[in-house]
């Protein structure tokens, strides 16, 4: 979740189309991610009669076709944040690297045929990409949402979610861009770092084509409850308030 100032006190993200320049810096031990239920059934046996209906909401063919887009791989550290994307439809990264999605979004908004910017979702030790989602919003900085696992986070952005479904890692750990200056892989991207066209393309029609048999929409009564369970820590009455506020106006939670 790393992102660079230019000279220029412009944002860019950690790959720029060239990859000139890309800067890694390294991060501390992080507390090991526990895994989502689903991950644990033997050989992902699902009972999807109790499970969200979720092959309908699927828009594969939303983005299998598009020509022009860009695409980021973004990595969410906990499970509970990825559910609170699909139920709210927002995200949220570093700092640096919200102000880098949030130009490239205005930039192509003021174009008479905007690309789309496209997210590969992966949660954290799952070994599973996770989902494909559009950005929809310029980045909202006058709210906050107060239902992350971590309460560091700010600023926002919309999405809207095109696919969701588990596809394993090594559907998709042979993609490459090794005819850049720096040989990387898609499995092995860090936080909103971008994917260079036509492994994106690439990409996209491996995931879209797999056959998954679990999704994250198989956990999502499970996640409801730990969502209950952090608005009861945090003091939030889920019948009368919003889980957005004002900026300026929450309460220390």
């Amino acid at each position: 979740m790393n992102g660079a100032h230019s000279a220029n006190n412009q944002v860019s993200c950690i790959i720029p189309d060239n990859l000139d320049g890309m800067v890694h810096h390294r991060r501390g031990t992080r507390h090991p991610t526990k895994l989502a239920p689903r991950y644990d059934r033997s050989e992902y046996r699902i009972d999807h009669t109790t499970s969200t209906t979720w092959s309908h909401v699927n828009q594969e063919h939303k983005v299998k076709d598009l020509e022009r887009f860009h695409c980021f791989v973004i990595k969410s550290f906990s499970e509970t944040n990825f559910h609170k994307s699909l139920k709210y439809g927002i995200w949220t990264s570093t700092f640096a690297n919200n102000r880098c999605l949030d130009q490239i979004y205005r930039e192509e908004m003021q174009k008479s045929s905007p690309c789309p910017i496209l997210f590969f979702f992966s949660v954290c030790k799952s070994r599973h990409f996770n989902g494909i989602a559009r950005m929809s919003s310029p980045l909202v900085n006058d709210q906050k949402f107060l239902l992350w696992d971590k309460q560091k986070y700010g600023a926002f952005f919309s999405v809207e979610w095109l696919v969701v479904k588990d596809v394993p890692n090594y559907i998709l750990k042979h993609i490459r861009w090794s005819h850049f200056a720096v040989n990387n892989s898609l499995v092995s991207c860090r936080d909103c770092e971008k994917i260079p066209k036509e492994e994106a393309s690439q990409s996209i029609s491996l995931f879209c084509n797999y056959q998954s048999t679990t999704s994250a929409w198989d956990d999502f009564q499970y996640f409801d409850q730990k969502q209950k369970e952090l608005e009861d820590k945090r003091g939030i009455d889920a019948e009368t308030d919003s889980p957005f506020r004002q900026v300026g106006s929450e309460v220390e939670l």
